[in-house]
């Protein structure tokens, strides 16, 4: 994480803001990232952003798949109501943005 802020700092699209032993505070965009329309910023913000979507749904269907507290008896679950129960969680979240 801290060579990708220098990178991304060295190529003037963030601007670090440091504390008197060097620890960074805050992070922002550069002025000259800023006049430039944000192109790089974007650029990187649409390259890593289907990993996090598939990340955050993947953990919100695992969630979906727990069994709900004070459950009792077999743990195991059946593969298609659980391919199932993920896609609809998947389809909810769309038709909800």
């Amino acid at each position: 994480m801290d060579n990708t802020l220098r990178g991304l700092e060295a190529d003037r699209i963030v601007d670090l803001d440091r504390n008197g032993e060097g620890n960074i505070t805050a992070i922002g965009l550069s002025e000259s990232e800023r006049i430039a329309g944000r192109e790089n910023y974007d650029f990187y913000c649409f390259l890593i952003w289907p990993f996090v979507e598939a990340f955050w749904l993947g953990a919100v269907a695992l969630m979906g798949l727990t069994p709900p507290l004070g459950h009792q008896g077999d743990g195991w679950l059946d593969v298609k109501k659980c391919q199932d129960s993920s896609q609809l969680v998947s389809v909810s979240f769309w038709s909800f943005i």
